[in-house]
């Protein structure tokens, strides 16, 4: 019985994350940039299509980030994957409510070059 009651425990918990809304975006770079609007500092990222939700606002063809929360190895494969003009995954499907969204504009913490 207990184990019935763990494995729909597990299922329920697995329903809700995947039913959480989250932005994700396979495509090419369009440019990438570090900005500051009312002294607030931000890296972002231009898409050159349009990720497929943004469960922040409208704009379809942005990730923004704090430049202090965006990893060296993130920098670095983005920068990479847009000089060799590769095609990118870039999610933040596995981010909490709290840190997937920057304003309207939503954050990413998976990125993956195809």
């Amino acid at each position: 019985m207990k184990k019935f009651i763990f494995m729909a425990l597990m299922l329920g918990i697995s329903a809700h994350v995947a039913a959480e809304p989250s932005a994700t975006y396979i495509g090419k770079i369009k440019s990438l940039y570090s900005h500051e609007r009312d002294s607030t500092p931000y890296f972002g990222i231009e898409l050159e299509g349009e990720m497929d939700n943004n469960p922040c606002g409208s704009a379809l063809r942005f990730f923004i980030k704090s430049p202090n929360l965006v990893s060296e190895l993130h920098i670095s494969m983005l920068l990479a994957a847009h000089l060799a003009n590769k095609t990118v995954e870039i999610s933040n499907a596995n981010a909490t409510d709290l840190q997937r969204c920057h304003g309207q504009y939503p954050t990413f913490n998976f990125v993956k070059i195809l």
